[in-house]
């Protein structure tokens, strides 16, 4: 299975036979890469699938349905946080004078 990803999206928008994603799985890929960033953040990218899996509440084929290797889980989490630094500089930008917003 292939993930697809549309621009301006930090999740897979369609799966196999190009379908969308339904909403509980959007909602499990959310949960999933929260729990995955917060697991990176204080165990580093070695800590177990299993325990990613259980914080998102999810059973650990989900992560492998999406993500099959643990570096398609690290690159996802870290294309996540840089999307997201890059909307909020966005914001700033248009809101801040730049002296402001350094």
């Amino acid at each position: 299975m292939v993930d697809k990803f549309e621009e301006g999206h930090r999740e897979p928008m369609t799966v196999s036979h190009d379908r969308p994603v339904r909403a509980d799985a959007r909602r499990n890929i959310e949960a999933l890469l929260k729990a995955a960033r917060d697991a990176f953040n204080s165990s580093g990218v070695d800590v177990p699938m299993r325990k990613i899996a259980e914080a998102a509440g999810v059973d650990v084929g989900t992560i492998y349905r999406h993500y099959p290797t643990r570096a398609d889980l690290v690159v996802a989490v870290f294309r996540r946080e840089v999307d997201a630094c890059a909307e909020k500089a966005r914001t700033i930008a248009q809101t801040y004078k730049p002296e402001e917003a350094l």
